[in-house]
């Protein structure tokens, strides 16, 4: 049930065509569901989808649902990336 309000609101928050496409990048970056991608990188998928107006409130989802946090897991992943 999770799950399913989470891709709901995501899909609310992309659009149609915007959830449409990340799922496509997303299939396609797991090499068609061979890798399994970690979730720091989907959530970037998704935000690439939307404008900076809409950006916070993936960012919100996300963190419910995902990070259980408000955002410093996240923020830790993408440090050290950039290191």
């Amino acid at each position: 049930e999770v799950a399913d309000a989470f891709l709901l609101g995501l899909r609310e928050i992309l659009g149609h065509d915007g959830f449409t496409a990340a799922a496509r990048d997303l299939y396609l970056a797991s090499d068609f569901g061979r890798y399994t991608l970690r979730e720091k990188r989907i959530q970037d998928v998704f935000l690439a989808q939307v404008g900076s107006e809409k950006r916070d409130e993936v960012m919100a989802l996300f963190n419910r649902f995902v990070w259980g946090d408000n955002g410093e897991r996240y923020q830790e992943l993408v440090e050290l990336e950039a290191s």
